[in-house]
C-alpha cells in the first residue's frame, strides 16, 4: 500500500515521459507483418509482453498475453495470418473476460482456424482471404486495427466498412497513419478502408513519441492543483495519438495555459472557468478517470459521456470510479451505459482507501487525490503496465508517498 499526499497542492517540476505504448505495440505488429524483428524499448510491461508474442509466434511457441487486451488481440490476429504457427494463447483469467470473440468471428470469417476455451485460445495459422466487410457494433477498435494490420499477408485486398459512430476512432485512425508512413497501400472512401494485400514499398519505422495517454495525468494534475508549473518534456502538440487530438482542443478552448519550452511543454496555468461542463471520452477513454476525477476536484456539476468500454477494460472502471466518487460525497446519476451525471459541490477530502484492482489507470488516477488529503493507494505496483516510473514523477513533483 502506497500513501500519497502533498503539502501545498502547487505542483512544480519537470517530469519524464514513457514511450506511447499504443504506437509502440503496432510498430512491432507491422515490422512483424515486413519481416522484421527489430526490437522496441520496453518501457513498460505492455510493451515487452507484445514483443515475447511476437518472438512466441515466430518460434512457434506458446503465447502469453498476460493481463494485456492488446497483446491478445493483436497477437490473435498475428497467429491466425500465420501458416506456420500452431499452438495456443493464455492469460490472466480477467483477460478472457474481455471482449474477444468478435475477433474470433470475424477472423473465421476471412477462413482462420481458432478454438476458444475459457482459459486459452487454440491456433492453426493459415493463409487467410481478403473480402469487403461491414463491421458494426465492434466493441473494441483493436479488433479493427487488428485486422488492418495483418491485411498485408492475407490473399486479396481487405475492405472494411466501419459504423460512423464506432468507440475509440481515433486509435483506428492512428494505425492507419502508422500503416501509411511505413509505406502501406491504404484507400479511404467514407467510412470505408481497403488494405492491399502487399507489403510495404518502404519498411523504415517511424519514430516512437512519448506517450500522450501517460502525460495525460500531469494535465489532469494541473487541473485538480491549485496553481502548477509542470515542465512535460519530450512531448509535441503535432503528435498523432488521440489522446493528443483531446487535450489540444483543451488548450484552444483556453482552459490549459501553457509554453512551449526546448522538446516540451510548460503547463503554467488553468483557466477554471472555461472548463466544460459537458465532456465527450468515446475517442479517448483512456484518459476518461483522471479528467473526469479532476473536474469533480474543482467542485464542479457536469456531464461525461463516451464511457461505454470502461467496464472492459483491465477493471470494470467505470463502476470502480462510481464507487470512490461516492465515497467521496460525490453525487453521481448513471444516466445510460455511457453517460454519468456528477455533482461535485459538497465533495468531501476526508482520508481515503483506493483499491486499484492490480488496474494502472485506477491507481494512477486516484493519487490525484494526494493533492487535497492523504490517499492510501492498493496495488500500487499495477503502473508497471504503462507508466513504470510514475511514482518517481509524482515526487518530481513534491508529492510525499510512503
Amino acid at each position: 500500500m502506497l500513501n500519497v499526499s502533498h503539502k501545498t497542492s502547487k505542483i512544480e517540476g519537470n517530469v519524464a515521459l514513457p514511450i506511447s505504448k499504443s504506437i509502440a505495440n503496432r510498430l512491432l505488429v507491422l515490422n512483424y507483418v515486413v519481416g522484421k524483428t527489430q526490437p522496441t524499448e520496453a518501457s513498460n510491461q505492455d510493451i515487452n509482453t507484445m514483443q515475447k508474442a511476437i518472438d512466441a509466434i515466430i518460434n512457434n511457441q506458446t503465447i502469453d498475453a498476460g493481463e494485456a487486451g492488446t497483446v491478445l488481440r493483436f497477437s490473435l490476429a498475428l497467429a491466425a495470418a500465420s501458416p506456420h504457427y500452431e499452438g495456443k494463447i493464455i492469460g490472466h483469467p480477467r483477460l478472457f473476460e474481455r471482449p474477444i470473440d468478435d475477433l474470433v468471428d470475424i477472423l473465421t470469417s476471412l477462413g482462420a482456424k481458432i478454438e476458444k476455451t475459457d482459459a486459452a485460445i487454440i491456433v492453426k495459422g493459415q493463409k487467410l482471404k481478403g473480402k469487403e466487410l461491414v463491421l458494426s457494433n465492434v466493441e473494441s477498435s483493436q479488433f479493427i486495427s487488428a485486422l488492418m494490420m495483418i491485411a498485408p499477408l492475407i490473399e486479396n485486398d481487405l475492405t472494411l466498412t466501419i459504423q460512423p459512430n464506432q468507440n475509440s476512432m481515433s486509435y483506428i485512425d492512428l494505425t492507419a497513419q502508422l500503416m501509411q508512413q511505413m509505406g502501406f497501400e491504404i484507400r479511404k472512401k467514407h467510412n470505408s478502408w481497403t488494405i492491399a494485400s502487399a507489403i510495404a514499398k518502404t519498411t523504415d519505422p517511424p519514430n516512437i513519441e512519448k506517450d500522450w495517454s501517460a502525460a495525460s495525468y500531469f494535465f489532469s494534475l494541473a487541473l485538480a492543483a491549485n496553481t502548477c508549473d509542470i515542465f512535460i518534456e519530450d512531448l509535441q502538440l503535432s503528435s498523432i495519438q488521440g489522446d493528443c487530438i483531446f487535450i489540444k482542443k483543451w488548450i484552444e478552448d483556453g482552459v490549459f495555459n501553457f509554453k512551449i519550452k526546448g522538446n516540451g511543454i510548460l503547463v503554467v496555468g488553468v483557466n477554471k472557468e472555461k472548463i466544460p461542463n459537458w465532456v465527450d471520452f468515446k475517442n479517448q477513454p483512456d484518459i476518461a478517470l483522471n479528467f473526469i476525477l479532476a473536474m469533480a476536484m474543482n467542485k464542479l456539476c457536469f456531464t461525461a459521456t463516451g464511457l461505454k468500454t470502461l467496464n472492459l477494460k483491465e477493471s470494470p472502471r467505470l463502476n470502480i470510479l462510481i464507487k470512490n466518487l461516492e465515497k467521496l460525497n460525490v453525487q453521481v446519476v448513471l444516466m445510460d451505459d455511457e453517460t454519468i451525471q456528477i455533482d461535485a459541490q459538497h465533495i468531501n477530502f476526508s482520508p481515503i482507501i483506493i483499491n486499484s484492482y492490480n488496474d494502472h489507470r485506477i491507481a494512477m488516477t486516484f493519487a490525484h487525490l494526494g493533492l487535497k488529503t492523504t490517499c492510501q493507494i492498493e496495488g500500487e505496483d499495477s503502473v508497471k503496465k504503462s507508466f513504470p516510473h510514475y511514482w518517481e514523477q509524482l515526487k518530481q513533483l513534491n508529492f510525499d508517498l510512503q
